[in-house]
């Protein structure tokens, strides 16, 4: 089952199964459309008809009830049958039979000129043989409405038929009443309806064609975006691949370079010194890299180590500056904690902790040329401030927008020449909130920067 969903789903997101797709809604929805009006249409046609052939009936009772006592006085019963088709638009025409030597005669009609005509009609004689009312549909638009040579019409317009037997006063059989009724109403309600249904039908398709062409632009989407999670796989995975590779080359790198000026194969000339430390440097950047390449890599895959526990958040701050003075001191910055010597109990992982403050403390001291690089911490209600500052090259604020973004950094003449990758504020953004932190930045350029992590307490001292 599983596999045939599969296949399911990669054929309906192939161009061709997009194609075939868009064909067969085209076909299936107006076909749809139609059979449904269809049927709508007959049904109600159907049931008008049903209710029109209802009425007939009742108004030939009707007329069988006025017209018996008139049938041995042909005036009256031609003035009733005068009267009656002309009271109505819909009784389009009215004949009284007369049995008579084995053939109908017409001895009252609407028509004028119609008496004393004889006539043969299946219809008639069934309804006279069978003594039950008769009921059928015919397209001739003649007024009279029995006769053989009526059967064919012009086809324009319909009309129902019903032929009664009709007794004398006594209850004697005397002869047949038919009556013609026009179905001119329910006609057109059925052609309305059908030229609405076609308006509709020409809407509807010209509406899927445009969402199919929607859809289709929306499938290729997929489709792209498919594409770009299996390239954004593939990215991740040569990333996490070509780092470890990368890190046991660098690892044997720096103990062998840490040996050599160590003296540990011999003394080394002054002259080879200088180039010992541009290789160290070097190899320091590379390192730094890679491990930013494997930090992004566990992120993203969710394999980030962040097992929290309760730390003292000043002892971290007072590695980082110990770690970190060397490189203030080489740029003779001032570089100091200066906040509460007593800081509440946060809950984070250590390592990672530490990890984001040396990134932030490092950036700092990178991006300052002179003045100084400052840590302090503020203790609020429910929640420890560590504030990193500096007076360093500061940032715009379309530059602060997308400084926590993947590989972005801040260029400007001045940071053109600094080394970095644009991961570290990503990165450190990242483990801040995985820690259940926040992280935010104030800058002005020119001025200088502070970057400013929260976290939670969760005791009030050490």
């Amino acid at each position: 089952m599983r596999q045939l969903l599969e296949r399911f789903q990669r054929l309906f997101v192939s161009e061709r199964g997009q194609l075939a797709f868009a064909i067969i809604l085209l076909i299936l929805i107006p076909v749809a459309l139609v059979l449904n009006t269809f049927i709508a249409t007959r049904a109600a046609q159907e049931n008008m008809d049903f209710e029109l052939q209802r009425k007939a009936v009742m108004a030939e009772e009707i007329f069988r009830t006025a017209a018996r006592d008139r049938l041995t006085d042909p005036a009256a019963l031609q003035d009733l049958v005068t009267r009656v088709a002309a009271a109505s638009d819909d009784v389009w025409g009215l004949d009284i039979l007369q049995w008579q030597n084995d053939e109908f005669t017409v001895v009252a009609s609407a028509v004028a000129g119609s008496t004393g005509r004889t006539v043969r009609d299946l219809n008639a004689i069934i309804a006279w043989h069978e003594d039950e009312p008769v009921a059928y549909a015919t397209v001739s638009s003649d007024r009279r409405t029995v006769g053989s040579e009526l059967q064919r019409g012009d086809g324009h317009d319909r009309f129902w038929v019903v032929v009664s037997p009709l007794a004398a006063a006594d209850g004697s059989r005397y002869g047949l009443i038919s009556m013609k009724f026009s179905s001119q109403v329910v006609d057109d309600i059925v052609r309305n309806s059908v030229t609405r249904a076609t308006v509709i039908l020409i809407l509807t398709i010209l509406i899927v064609v445009l969402l199919l062409t929607a859809n289709t632009r929306l499938f290729q989407f997929a489709l792209l975006f498919r594409k770009l999670k299996e390239v954004d796989q593939m990215k991740d995975e040569f990333i996490s691949i070509a780092s470890h590779e990368l890190r046991t080359p660098i690892t044997a790198i720096r103990g062998y370079l840490e040996m050599v000026m160590g003296g540990d194969f011999g003394t080394i000339p002054d002259s080879a010194t200088k180039a010992l430390g541009t290789v160290k440097s070097s190899t320091e950047r590379l390192n730094g890299l890679v491990e930013d390449l494997l930090n992004v890599s566990r992120i993203e895959q969710n394999r980030l180590d962040l097992e929290l526990t309760n730390i003292d958040p000043k002892a971290v701050i007072d590695e980082v500056i110990t770690e970190l003075r060397p490189m203030a001191n080489e740029k003779k910055l001032g570089y100091a904690y200066d906040g509460p010597l007593k800081l509440p109990m946060i809950k984070v992982n250590r390592d990672r902790f530490k990890q984001v403050m040396i990134n932030l403390a490092g950036n700092g001291l990178k991006y300052t040329k002179s003045g100084s690089v400052k840590l302090t911490a503020e203790i609020r209600e429910k929640s420890v401030r560590l504030i990193v500052a500096d007076t360093g090259v500061g940032m715009s604020p379309a530059g602060m927008q997308r400084l926590f973004t993947k590989f972005y950094r801040v260029q400007t003449d001045q940071t053109r020449d600094i080394p970095g990758t644009g991961l570290g504020l990503w990165i450190t953004k990242q483990i801040v909130e995985k820690m259940k932190g926040s992280i935010e930045v104030e800058s002005i350029e020119g001025t200088g920067s502070q970057f400013i992590v929260t976290f939670p307490i969760t005791t009030s001292t050490v």
